[in-house]
């Protein structure tokens, strides 16, 4: 729902909103670590553990995904392309 919401947002302005990409990378930054720091205490396979690394790699693919179809991104992917073919 939230990512569909973000989309949405971006999609509809030329430019996209900042604030709702903040919030994807953001929620994405603080899941990824938050996982592996519960997940000795709640066990690696528990619900809370799957979900927070599952909205990890999905708020962070979806910032990825935007921010390339952006005219001025937040942080400018495509400098990670190498250029060799």
């Amino acid at each position: 729902m939230a990512a569909r919401l973000c989309w949405q947002r971006s999609r509809r302005t030329g430019q996209g909103r900042s604030t709702s990409r903040f919030f994807c990378i953001a929620g994405s930054l603080f899941s990824l670590p938050a996982g592996p720091g519960e997940g000795s205490s709640w066990g690696w396979t528990s619900y809370p553990v799957l979900i927070l690394f599952g909205a990890a790699i999905n708020l962070l693919a979806l910032f990825v995904v935007v921010e390339l179809q952006i005219k001025h991104p937040l942080l400018n992917i495509r400098i990670f392309a190498t250029g060799r073919s």
